[in-house]
């Protein structure tokens, strides 16, 4: 029983891992206005955008220049731009905005 208990427990373990590792992150408020200020620091040239800047808008496939976000704020699967002078995290497979940066 106790051999049963930990392959169990070990096969759980492995699959928190592989969970772990496809998981994708947001900026929390407190590391918002430093990101924010990081873009603004790159002078990233804004896309001018007609729709509504807001969480779940999918941006164009073109025109819109997306940037890997630095490995210092924790995010992974994600991309950033500026639409409409507005600073977003996009999903890069689906191109929708996952968080807006206020």
């Amino acid at each position: 029983e106790l051999l049963s208990a930990l392959q169990s427990f070990t096969a759980l373990r492995e699959l928190d891992r592989k969970h772990a590792e496809n998981l994708v992150w947001v900026l929390g408020v407190d590391m918002a206005p430093r990101f924010r200020s990081y873009v603004r620091e790159r002078n990233v040239r804004s896309y001018d955008y007609d729709g509504r800047v807001a969480v779940g808008t999918t941006l164009p496939a073109s025109g819109v220049t997306y940037y890997e976000v630095p490995s210092e704020y924790g995010i992974r699967g994600r991309r950033y731009t500026v639409v409409n002078d507005r600073v977003v995290l996009v999903d890069p497979s689906s191109r929708r905005i996952v968080q807006v940066i206020d």
